[in-house]
């Protein structure tokens, strides 16, 4: 059948493509499409409405001048669309109680910054992966886009935040609740590198 596509990318190395079906097929460099105006960006997100704030996202939509209505589906297929100029934008708000898993997000983030784009949480800020199995230290969603459009999106947020009152992923509760996430990652992180230590200390002592 003529679906389906296969994405690879490493570090340095740039993205790359081919058919999923023609095992002879070459793999191809994909890059992002920095060439349409904001306006006319097609934006990507989460099909389930608990996974991101849909209405949120119509308003960012709007703030954008974007008139287009969202394509929704899940799985990192849409980093895949994104980064061979499919789409133009991904945007992702989920409630401030859901935490965001790295694997869910790690390999398709890469795919969309070697294809020439640029991804971020809600605020702009690079998207950690250093912490552990969670995004605890994003901030507000994710937005993945060619750069100059990620920068309008990114303001965009804001703008929508501030219409609607408080600020989306800018609020106290929710920058109390990332606060509360990084302590305790903190901690753990602490509480292993002490009973490592002390098991260490333990077995030399033992030898």
């Amino acid at each position: 059948p003529d679906a389906g596509a296969l994405f690879a990318c490493a570090r340095g190395a740039g993205s790359w493509s081919a058919s999923l079906w023609d095992e002879a097929a070459p793999l191809t460099r994909v890059r992002v499409d920095g060439a349409s105006p904001v306006a006319q960006a097609r934006v990507m997100e989460s099909y389930e409405s608990r996974h991101s704030d849909h209405s949120f996202a119509g308003r960012v939509r709007s703030a954008a001048g974007i008139t287009a209505p969202s394509l929704r589906l899940d799985s990192q297929a849409k980093y895949g669309l994104l980064s061979r100029g499919d789409a133009s934008v991904f945007m992702r708000f989920p409630p401030a109680s859901y935490r965001e898993k790295i694997w869910d997000h790690a390999a398709g983030a890469l795919m969309v910054e070697e294809a020439g784009g640029r991804v971020s949480d809600a605020a702009g800020a690079p998207l950690d992966f250093s912490l552990g199995r969670w995004l605890d230290s994003m901030v507000g969603g994710i937005v993945a886009a060619p750069p100059q459009v990620h920068a309008s999106v990114v303001k965009a947020i804001r703008e929508a935040g501030q219409a609607g009152g408080g600020g989306y992923g800018f609020t106290g509760s929710h920058l109390r609740e990332v606060g509360r996430r990084a302590v305790l990652v903190s901690w753990l992180r602490l509480r292993w590198w002490a009973s490592w230590g002390c098991q260490r200390a333990w077995r030399s002592l033992q030898s």
